[in-house]
């Protein structure tokens, strides 16, 4: 028995390794691709590790659309959705008002304190889906001065003269690092929520 632990232990970290990698790679691949030319990222067999570094990819991205209004108008609608999404959904604190209590007082003194892993779990779940969201916003819109991030990187690809996926890459990365920042800045609390969650 003692000898079958370290063994299902080096099993189960092996595949939670490979688990990572598999994760991982997809971003590896779009930097690397981000900060390589055209002729790097077509050569045949490919390489992970750029030879040159080519940051003007992101000038060139940053430069082809107003990326930066595409950025405003992301965080303006993904922190709107999120803000009515918490507020409507304290709503059901109506009954907590016998004791006198106001609503808003209730939501910050009582229930914020309690339910805050939840509530920045759920806030940065929702905030990944909806900073990614491309169909709603390119259905609902027709002018560029109201395009979100999503759609600027989408029409990076220039028909008729070819997909020029290093600077494509570079654009996605305008949408990814904020998630990736976000993420690893608030990840205490993502295993906090998971924990306080399994342990109700």
């Amino acid at each position: 028995m003692s000898a079958r632990g370290p063994a299902l232990r080096s099993l189960i970290l092996a595949a939670l390794g490979l688990v990572a990698i598999v994760e991982i790679f997809p971003y590896l691949w779009m930097v690397s691709t981000s900060l390589q030319d055209m002729a790097a990222v077509t050569r045949v067999p490919p390489t992970l590790w750029p030879e040159t570094f080519h940051w003007e990819n992101y000038a060139k991205a940053w430069a082809s659309g107003p990326f930066l209004r595409y950025a405003v108008n992301n965080a303006v609608q993904t922190v709107g959705i999120v803000v009515c999404q918490l507020f409507f959904g304290c709503l059901i604190v109506d009954a907590a008002r016998v004791d006198g209590a106001g609503t808003f007082a209730i939501i910050f003194r009582v229930l914020a304190p309690i339910a805050r892993p939840t509530l920045v779990a759920f806030s940065l779940f929702s905030v990944v889906y909806h900073w990614n969201d491309f169909f709603w916003p390119l259905v609902m819109t027709t002018n560029e001065a109201v395009r979100t991030l999503p759609i600027g990187v989408a029409m990076l690809r220039e028909e008729g003269t070819g997909d020029k996926w290093h600077v494509i890459m570079a654009g996605s990365m305008f949408v990814v690092a904020p998630v990736l920042l976000v993420f690893v800045i608030a990840q205490r609390h993502i295993i906090r929520a998971f924990t306080f969650t399994s342990l109700k």
